[in-house]
C-alpha cells in the first residue's frame, strides 16, 4: 500500500471509507491504520491455525467506526 496524500482531499470531501486486507502483509509490516486506512481486516485462520481447520478473521478500526459494524453483526449473526 502507498500513502497518497493527494488522495486525502476527496477522500474527505466524499466522505468515502478506505478497506485494506492486511491478511498476507500483517500488522508487523505494514500498520495501515497508521497509514490513514479506516478499517483493516485479517484472516485469523492463517496464523492462529495454519490450516483450514478454523474459520476466524478480524476488523480493526476507530471506536467511532466500529459501532456500527458491531450493531449490525449483532443483528446478522456472529458470521459477519
Amino acid at each position: 500500500m502507498q500513502s497518497m496524500p493527494q488522495n486525502d482531499y476527496y477522500l474527505y470531501i466524499y466522505q468515502i471509507f478506505t478497506l485494506i486486507d492486511n491478511t498476507f502483509a500483517t500488522s508487523m509490516n505494514q500498520m495501515s491504520l497508521a497509514l490513514g486506512v479506516d478499517i483493516v481486516v485479517h484472516s485469523g485462520a492463517k496464523y492462529m491455525g495454519g490450516r483450514s481447520d478454523i474459520c476466524c478473521g478480524f476488523a480493526l478500526t476507530s471506536k467511532e467506526k466500529m459501532t456500527p459494524i458491531r450493531n449490525l453483526a449483532r443483528h446478522l449473526g456472529g458470521s459477519v
